[in-house]
């Protein structure tokens, strides 16, 4: 495995750390809580992008990406699924922070290990 792929392991690895050791006491932790699971999101999909590239294919948007590991059979449709809703989660908290539905977000908290799985065995 390339040392790209190990520091964006290396970051999800980190904000998971955070978001699995922290509960949302208040505002602060939060906006810490959404900050790292953007930042969680973020480096997988750039861990995307990269597998893309090392298959020899176009880089694109994360949705197309993400299809193109499902067609390309590194990925199964459900993990597919899984990351694109990620990925729509982080688009959520990126660009509607005053509108977000804490419900969705305290799911995907809980469900950041999930992504990170996938995750991990795109690098691999």
């Amino acid at each position: 495995m390339s040392e790209r792929y190990l520091k964006k392991i290396e970051i999800l690895e980190r904000e998971l750390e955070y978001i699995n050791s922290h509960e949302i006491t208040g505002e602060v932790t939060e906006r810490a809580a959404l900050y790292s699971l953007q930042i969680g999101i973020e480096s997988g999909m750039d861990i995307i992008a990269m597998k893309i590239k090392e298959l020899g294919l176009v880089v694109e948007d994360d949705y197309t990406n993400i299809e193109k590991l499902i067609q390309g059979n590194v990925i199964g449709l459900k993990e597919g699924a899984l990351l694109k809703e990620f990925n729509g989660i982080r688009n959520a908290v990126v660009h509607k922070y005053n509108n977000l539905e804490m419900a969705i977000i305290t799911e995907a908290l809980e469900r950041i290990a999930e992504f990170a799985e996938v995750i991990f065995k795109i690098a691999e």
